[in-house]
């Protein structure tokens, strides 16, 4: 009677987590994209998805997928978060999936207007070239934690040749989660004709070794 005993208690966690999945709708459960864009979004506007589930799981492994895959740059994607940076106009379809769950969620919008005159950059365009005329805009979009006290800086850049204009620095969203990444856009203006190497270093506080660098080198045209 006794190892019957055992041989059933044995049981006891499994059909106790059976119960749970049953009774708290994991089964029924669903992925959810918050922060969807309700409205048009601009050509290297940043756009930041938060992720999460109901009921809520812990540590939540997911992946996300964008189409067209052209269509934009993703800059961090993990720890509840989504952050990317569209690169060309119409629509686009973020869609984020588990194996825990057995439907993605997805999150589609529409992107419009080109920046005028300019030209987007993102962690991607890391070490190429970008070819500019007197006049044009230049944006470079970069994930950034406020949290950890470190930011981007200007390392290199020959300002007579293009000058800095803008930097914002933007945290993570209310309904984030504690340490998610936020970014730093930065607005460069090309001055005159030449070439310049634009190095971006990301220092903690007070300055000292980077833990990133971003590197492009930029070709200024005569209009």
């Amino acid at each position: 009677m006794k190892n019957q005993w055992v041989r059933n208690w044995k049981w006891i966690p499994f059909c106790a987590l059976m119960m749970w999945c049953g009774c708290s709708g994991v089964g029924q459960s669903r992925l959810i994209i918050t922060n969807c864009p309700e409205s048009d979004v601009q050509v290297g506007q940043l756009v930041y998805l938060g992720v999460s589930s109901n009921p809520e799981v812990f540590d939540l492994i997911w992946d996300a997928t964008v189409e067209p895959a052209e269509a934009a740059d993703v800059l961090s994607s993990g720890e509840g978060s989504i952050i990317l940076v569209p690169q060309a106009t119409g629509s686009v379809t973020v869609t984020v999936s588990s194996t825990i769950f057995s439907e993605p969620a997805t999150c589609t919008f529409n992107v419009t207007d080109q920046i005028a005159g300019g030209t987007v950059l993102s962690s991607a365009d890391d070490g190429g070239n970008v070819t500019a005329h007197v006049g044009d805009v230049i944006q470079v979009n970069l994930t950034s934690n406020a949290s950890t006290g470190y930011s981007w800086q200007v390392g290199e850049l020959d300002t007579t040749v293009v000058a800095g204009t803008a930097n914002e620095h933007f945290g993570r969203p209310e309904d984030s989660q504690p340490g998610t990444p936020g970014y730093e856009k930065w607005t460069f203006t090309a001055q005159q004709a030449g070439t310049t190497t634009l190095r971006l270093d990301y220092v903690p506080p007070g300055g000292g070794e980077a833990a990133q660098t971003f590197t492009v080198t930029i070709d200024v045209a005569a209009t």
